[in-house]
């Protein structure tokens, strides 16, 4: 009878703890949500912060590109402004498709499920090879954005 009892009480044991052990599993899983969507947040806050500065940089290089053909030489750009602009928008331009690179990153490790980032990035990370691709050639180091791209591609 006591064998029994204890036996019982054993049995109650190791269910709570499986049932907490259960429980933690779970929250454990909620927070790892959490803290995806928030690295995403991250990801995608600094890819707009980036795509701004590349936006500026381009307008910049348009009013030195028509500034340039100014008949008033006084007000033509430098040659010193002209390479400057030219390494502001190399830079943005960099820093824009690190940052797409990141992104990238994240789909390959499918840590956004693969229907829901192709859902929202395709059209995107299309862009992006279409506008930039003289930085996506061979060699490059934005090799995430390529394999994303070629993937996609290759499942229509």
């Amino acid at each position: 009878a006591i064998g029994t009892i204890v036996a019982l009480s054993a049995f109650f044991v190791a269910i709570n703890q499986l049932k907490r052990a259960t429980e933690a599993v779970e929250k454990s899983g909620k927070s790892n949500e959490i803290f995806t969507i928030n690295t995403i947040l991250k990801i995608e806050t600094n890819m707009h912060q980036m795509r701004t500065r590349l936006g500026e940089a381009s307008i910049h290089v348009s009013q030195l590109e028509a500034n340039s053909n100014l008949f008033d030489i006084s007000k033509r750009p430098t040659e010193e402004e002209v390479k400057i602009g030219a390494l502001m928008y190399n830079e943005a331009c960099e820093n824009y498709l690190n940052t797409i690179d990141r992104l990238c990153s994240v789909i390959l490790k499918e840590i956004i499920p693969p229907i829901d980032a192709k859902k929202d990035y395709r059209q995107m990370i299309i862009d992006t090879v279409c506008v930039h691709n003289n930085y996506l050639g061979t060699g490059t180091r934005f090799r995430n954005i390529i394999k994303v791209h070629d993937r996609w591609a290759d499942e229509g």
